[in-house]
């Protein structure tokens, strides 16, 4: 004979829908950056893999036109692979409340200095003393240059960034660096 089940109060049902999302989107992540990885080894070319607010990039890329992005993962990979990384194309990744970035440069401090000038010299980072700080790019900032960062890590960074996105909202999250 089955145990009558219990039913939860529906913000339990909320928060397990909550963590189930998170959970698909954190495997997403792995899903890039182990694609990353390998097309990495394949090219040895320099970049930055960076996470940040899908709202608050959208709103950039539309307030000033940027005109450099590609969307997609075997557009990435043919970039790094078959060309070598031979442009300034950042490459955008979605999950369903962050973009993942592919910045061609090989340092955070490079990636972030590169963005910045993409949006007229936009602060994206500051000391946590800047209103500017959440404005617009917000997110966690990790560097994989080496592409031998810990599987591990990466997950449990992202889905911080995951559910402050949930929780807060893209105006109000701050930013994480990570491994600078």
């Amino acid at each position: 004979m089955f145990e009558k089940s219990r039913l939860l109060p529906r913000d339990d049902w909320e928060q397990d829908l909550i963590d189930l999302e998170l959970l698909r989107e954190a495997e997403q992540l792995r899903k890039y950056y182990h694609f990353m990885q390998i097309s990495y080894k394949q090219s040895n070319v320099p970049f930055t893999f960076i996470l940040v607010s899908i709202h608050a990039f959208d709103e950039l890329v539309h307030r000033y036109g940027v005109d450099v992005m590609k969307d997609g993962l075997m557009e990435m990979h043919k970039y790094l692979v078959q060309e070598k990384g031979s442009s300034n194309l950042i490459f955008r990744l979605p999950t369903k409340h962050i973009w993942v970035l592919l910045v061609p440069k090989s340092t955070i401090q490079e990636a972030v200095l590169f963005l910045e000038n993409l949006f007229q010299n936009t602060p994206l980072i500051s000391d946590g003393q800047n209103a500017n700080i959440c404005l617009y790019l917000s997110g966690c900032i990790i560097e994989t240059v080496s592409a031998e960062m810990d599987m591990e890590k990466i997950f449990e960074v992202g889905k911080t960034h995951l559910e402050e996105a949930l929780q807060k909202g893209p105006s109000q999250m701050k930013v994480m660096k990570y491994n600078e």
